[in-house]
């Protein structure tokens, strides 16, 4: 089964505040959110134990990042 998910979020301001509005996103939207020391943010998610991390490179803009649950996994190019 495919399934799907948007989020959409407002950010008004800069990009470069932008960028890092977006990497503080995590504990805002999973109150539960923890990260480690490889930068993975850990929560529990609609289908269990989730991770998600980013691999960010700021002065090229590049915010992809992997998520991955208990049934399914992903990389989102951003």
């Amino acid at each position: 089964m495919t399934r799907s998910r948007i989020l959409s979020i407002i950010v008004k301001k800069k990009t470069g505040d932008a960028f890092d509005a977006i990497l503080e996103i995590p504990p805002k939207m999973m109150p539960d959110a923890k990260i480690n020391d490889d930068g993975w943010w850990f929560f529990t998610g609609p289908h269990g134990e989730s991770k998600l991390k980013f691999n960010e490179n700021k002065s090229l803009g590049i915010l992809d990042h992997q998520f991955i649950d208990e049934e399914s996994s992903w990389d989102v190019p951003m």
